[in-house]
């Protein structure tokens, strides 16, 4: 019978030994540092992501108040015009029933308004100045100048009003540079 035996023999260089273990590490830390490396880039791109999804939710939060803004100036304008057209037809409808109250005719009365609006008057405006005349029983055919002498006599009240104005400044400051 044969002895079968297996030997191992370790013949073992130091020197290469160590330089294989130094060769080992430097691989080892340059994993490290590729690994390190790309750490702070993926942690750089998580920020600049992070920071990124902040501004768009900060303008997406910007934009909706915007809109939100917008819509109800929108909104607030709407009813605003909305009861200013209410208004104008019910007044356009007193009108007409105060014209045939007095014996006028109500077509007729509606045209004076159109022509008191052409010297510059608003629709409400010209409704009530006629709605004052059929009242007073003046010949609505007097309407449009009369129109015309109020108008100027506003020009003239504004103006007035404005000189008063400046004047009272002058006389301010006359007495604030005597004192």
């Amino acid at each position: 019978m044969a002895d079968n035996k297996l030997e191992l023999v370790l013949d073992v260089d130091v020197a290469k030994g160590n330089a294989s273990i130094k060769t080992l590490n430097t691989g080892l830390s340059s994993i490290e540092a590729a690994a390190s490396k790309a750490g702070r880039g993926a942690s750089s791109g998580i920020d600049s992501i992070t920071v990124s999804m902040a501004k768009g939710v900060v303008a997406g939060n910007l934009f909706a108040e915007a809109l939100k803004s917008a819509l109800a100036t929108a909104k607030a304008w709407t009813m605003e015009a909305v009861q200013h057209a209410a208004h104008t037809s019910r007044m356009t409808v007193v009108t007409q029933h105060l014209a045939r109250a007095h014996g006028e005719n109500a077509g007729a009365a509606m045209r004076w308004v159109e022509a008191v609006k052409k010297i510059g008057f608003s629709t409400q405006d010209a409704l009530h100045a006629i709605d004052r005349l059929i009242i007073a029983d003046i010949d609505l055919s007097k309407s449009t100048g009369l129109a015309k002498v109020a108008k100027d006599a506003a020009a003239i009240q504004q103006r007035l009003d404005w000189e008063s104005g400046l004047y009272q400044k002058r006389l301010q400051y006359e007495g604030d540079v005597a004192t």
